[in-house]
């Protein structure tokens, strides 16, 4: 019986091992597909709202850096409201 007894606990620290490394797993993808989705937010964020800004604010600015800058703009805008949920959500949680 007592074979029977750790053979039950070797089997469910095997499964608890597994289902780890599958959350794990599935945790940093869904990191990357949140930094992918950041930025394809961020380009559309500065494709039709800071863009048009800057073009009415500084119309002496190229074509080129004007969108260079309105993405640089945006993705800084999207990583400050990032930060601070990020900050809230941990201290939150401790």
């Amino acid at each position: 019986m007592k074979l029977v007894e750790s053979g039950k606990e070797h089997a469910r620290w095997h499964l608890d091992e597994r289902r780890y490394r599958t959350e794990k797993g599935r945790s940093r993808v869904d990191r990357w597909l949140t930094a992918v989705f950041g930025f394809v937010g961020a380009a559309g964020l500065a494709d039709l709202v800071v863009l048009p800004f800057l073009k009415a604010s500084y119309p002496q600015l190229g074509t080129k850096w004007s969108g260079l800058f309105s993405f640089v703009l945006a993705v800084f805008v999207v990583s400050l409201f990032a930060a601070i949920f990020w900050i809230s959500n941990r201290l939150r949680r401790e």
